[in-house]
């Protein structure tokens, strides 16, 4: 199984639309049936939530 570890710009593109999103999509199609792991490491976690919101991060 492949594993992947996206960094925080990639995880922007699964909720906003931008150049590479579609790539971002097809990585969670395929995560959804089983066929890679996506994960999120934690500090990735608060720099992606703080850029939807349009905030930086802390």
């Amino acid at each position: 199984m492949k594993v992947y570890i996206l960094d925080s710009s990639a995880w922007i593109k699964r909720y906003k639309q931008e150049e590479g999103s579609e790539k971002v999509d097809t990585l969670f199609k395929k995560a959804g049936n089983g066929s890679l792991e996506l994960f999120l490491l934690p500090i990735v976690y608060y720099e992606v939530f703080a850029r939807i919101r349009g905030s930086e991060p802390l």
